[in-house]
């Protein structure tokens, strides 16, 4: 299993952190790291080029935030804290930096609130790798960021993925992220139609991943739902501060809510999202940003990839209605065309052709409509 880990000692690092702490299952997210915080192993023969399609998981390497406070001071070595299992959707090396983008998966269990057990466990057991990393000026190598080794000891039972967040923020709210405002996005949601409805109103949609991209699929006219759970001890105590639903105006016509506050410590909160009409495909940015009226707020800022488009289904359906509505009006009686039958379309072949004119046409139509439909929006 490959280990991708981050501190906290840099800002971009200390958002890694946290966006993993919220993107929905299935959502790719990009990591970044100096060639030389990668293993030697790794580095040699540019092994690192295979790693695509290899299991991972994020850890978080908790304390740098203390180190550098401390300055000068004797540091302490990290702790470990795993996120979730991920999995490596495409790897890059540009002028020496290392780019990552692996797909979120499953958060680690860690069990109730005051149970240490397989904390204590996974970092003592990441502790043990050889190249593992280590804090600055802890002593003189840092290690490696991104490794190979052994998988971490499977948790024993298996429970609901937003309890096992639950236990993670847990975690990290006796880390030095307990001043992070943390929530999750479960996902993006359609709902169903009747009568499926009845049973299941609502269905999620799954992000569709081509290499480093993960898009959000939606048809022109739907209204999208979005599930986000606050939760986190730091959320009680952010008053005056909400988080901001930014949209496109070109994707989504409206939203249920503007801004998520933040005053409680859980919450879930729905968005509906209504898409809007139209024949162009729409890609564009939903984000959500966290704001506040003080100083900066530390929390995910999750954007994600969404694209708006009708259906091929539905525009094919359009134009082969404008199609036959076109040949019903100018075909005549449909007893002109018995001629397809009855053996005259091989003993009069040019006067046959002649009168299929007027189909010719509709098809010519449909397939004019077709292009119109696709290729320029009707607003």
């Amino acid at each position: 299993m490959i280990y991708v880990h981050s501190s906290a000692f840099h800002e971009l690092f200390r958002q890694n952190i946290l966006n993993a702490c919220c993107y929905p299952d299935g959502y790719v997210m990009r990591v970044r790291y100096g060639r030389e915080y990668l293993s030697p192993d790794l580095i040699k023969d540019g092994a690192w080029k295979k790693l695509t399609g290899e299991e991972c998981v994020f850890v978080f390497a908790e304390g740098a935030m203390e180190n550098k406070a401390a300055g000068g001071t004797a540091k302490r070595d990290y702790r470990f804290i795993p996120i979730r299992y991920c999995k490596v959707q495409d790897v890059q090396m540009a002028a020496g930096i290392f780019i990552m983008d692996v797909k979120v998966g499953d958060f680690l269990d860690y069990g109730e609130t005051l149970d240490r057990t397989r904390e204590d466990l996974w970092d003592k057991e990441i502790k043990g790798h050889p190249d593992r990393p280590y804090p600055k000026g802890f002593q003189g190598s840092e290690g490696s960021y991104v490794y190979r080794a052994v998988a971490l000891t499977a948790s024993p039972l298996e429970t609901e993925s937003e309890m096992d967040w639950r236990s993670l923020v847990d975690r990290l709210n006796r880390s030095e992220l307990r001043d992070c405002v943390t929530f999750q996005v479960r996902g993006f949601y359609r709902f169903n139609p009747w009568p499926l409805s009845l049973v299941y109103p609502e269905r999620c949609v799954k992000s569709v991943a081509k290499g480093p991209d993960a898009v959000y699929r939606f048809r022109t006219g739907e209204t999208i739902l979005v599930k986000v759970l606050l939760y986190g001890q730091a959320n009680a105590e952010a008053t005056g501060k909400s988080i901001n639903v930014d949209f496109d105006a070109k994707a989504f016509t409206s939203t249920s809510v503007g801004k998520i506050p933040i005053n409680s410590r859980y919450n879930e909160q729905r968005v509906l999202l209504p898409c809007v009409r139209g024949t162009d495909t729409v890609v564009s940015a939903f984000t959500l940003q966290p704001i506040g009226d003080d100083s900066k707020i530390w929390a995910p800022q999750p954007s994600f990839v969404v694209e708006i488009s009708p259906s091929a289904g539905y525009l094919l359906g359009v134009a082969g209605l404008f199609a036959l509505a076109f040949f019903a009006a100018n075909s005549g009686a449909f007893t002109d065309y018995l001629f397809l039958w009855d053996g005259r379309l091989r003993t009069d072949l040019l006067g046959s052709i002649n009168k299929l004119t007027k189909p010719i046409g509709a098809l010519l139509f449909l397939v004019g409509t077709w292009i119109y439909l696709r290729k320029f929006p009707l607003k």
